[in-house]
């Protein structure tokens, strides 16, 4: 994903909206899930916690693009010949 796309999607108020209301959702159901000891109710809560940690994942990696293509851009830029040297 290129860097600009990134950084759109950060700032789009719909997404940040879905994406709150998909991790408070998440959040709420592993709060109010009723645990009974049995393999598939471990099984049900791992996968909402690998859910949690996937939209963790994806909002990190939609940052780093971002905040890489900031660095990129000043480490081009500090070493840029100076044209009064060159």
């Amino acid at each position: 994903m290129l860097a600009g796309d990134a950084q759109r999607l950060l700032d789009d108020p719909a997404f940040n909206e879905a994406y709150n209301a998909v991790r408070e959702g998440l959040m709420t159901e592993l709060e109010n899930y009723q645990h009974d000891g049995q393999p598939s109710t471990d099984d049900y809560e791992r996968e909402i916690c690998r859910a949690l940690r996937s939209l963790k994942s994806l909002r990190r990696a939609l940052v780093m693009s971002v905040q890489g293509h900031k660095l990129r851009l000043a480490d081009f830029s500090a070493k840029a010949p100076d044209k009064e040297n060159a």
